[in-house]
């Protein structure tokens, strides 16, 4: 279930960025694609964590 919340999250931000191409321009549209690129690493290493902590289980 775990899984399906961090591909649920990923999918969510895609669908953020993709959206935000026709809203934001210039610097803005690369300050949030920044700020999402650092969102989705942080679920990526929550997510690693979180895998290893249940397999040493």
């Amino acid at each position: 279930m775990r899984e399906l919340t961090y591909v649920l999250a990923t999918v969510v931000l895609v669908v953020l960025w993709l959206g935000s191409a026709s809203i934001f321009t210039g610097i803005a549209f690369w300050g949030f694609t920044v700020v999402l690129v650092v969102v989705q690493l942080a679920i990526l290493v929550y997510a690693v964590r979180d895998v290893r902590r249940r397999n040493e289980n």
